[in-house]
């Protein structure tokens, strides 16, 4: 083999290999939970990212079904060990959390997250 095609065959190699870790999908990870009835809990995630963090409300059935997923961007639920930002009514599923170090209160249509 010549050093030109061993020289293209690991230039190839290497953008291919960049490629897929490139176009992996962002990885999201719950970072609390909290039951609002028997059968349903809301899930809050998150994605960190190089320039910023986003954030997300889900209501979520006890068989893993989403009902709704919504982006809350950039507010952030407070959270703490034993205490939770999250409170659901039979219409409403209220967050509790901050956007730029201010306190804020999000109000969600448990129906469809608007």
């Amino acid at each position: 083999m010549s050093k030109r095609v061993i020289i293209i065959a690991a230039v190839v190699v290497a953008v291919a290999i960049g490629l897929f870790f490139w176009l992996q999908p962002a990885t999201r990870f719950v970072y609390a939970l909290s039951p609002v009835a028997p059968d349903e809990a809301v899930l809050l995630t998150r994605r960190n990212e190089d320039d910023a963090t986003y954030f997300w409300a889900q209501l979520v059935q006890s068989d893993g079904t989403v009902r709704w997923s919504t982006e809350v961007s950039p507010f952030d639920t407070v959270e703490a060990l034993g205490f939770t930002g999250v409170a659901a009514t039979a219409e409403r599923v209220f967050l509790l959390g901050e956007v730029d170090d201010a306190l804020e209160v999000r109000a969600l249509s448990r129906a469809d997250g608007e």
